[in-house]
Order: C-alpha cells, then sequence, then structure tokens
C-alpha cells in the first residue's frame, strides 16, 4: 500500500483491515491548496483553529458533541 501525497488514489486498507489513508493527500490538489503538518496537544485543538494564528483547519477524527460546541 502506497497512500502518500504521489498516490493518493491508492488502496489505503491495511493488511489487518484498518484505514490508513490520509485524505490530505486528495483534499489539498483538489482545492488547489498545499497542506502542511502542525503537531498540537488535543485540549487546545479547537481554540488553535479559532485564534487563525496556528492553522485555517483540522484534518482529525473528531465526533461533534454539546461540549465541544461550547469552545
Amino acid at each position: 500500500m502506497d497512500a502518500t501525497a504521489n498516490n493518493y488514489n491508492a488502496d489505503a486498507t491495511s493488511d489487518d483491515g484498518s484505514c490508513t489513508y490520509d485524505p490530505t493527500w486528495t483534499l489539498t490538489p483538489a482545492a488547489g491548496v498545499s497542506a502542511a503538518w502542525v503537531a498540537s496537544d488535543w485540549d487546545p485543538i479547537i481554540p488553535n483553529l479559532n485564534a487563525g494564528d496556528m492553522c485555517d483547519a483540522i484534518l482529525s477524527a473528531m465526533t461533534k458533541t454539546d461540549e465541544r460546541d461550547q469552545v
């Protein structure tokens, strides 16, 4: 399996059945933008997005909850 920036249409199912595909490599070329990885602790991820100086978007597995709506 080769789900990389140069092969973003690759089959992303690992031998163990897990999905290892990173949608960033499909979404960014399709939108005509580039992506840069920025490491962040989990707790400030939404405030960092709202502040607008660390990131413009969050790509992660996140479920919408009432508690997160308050952040």
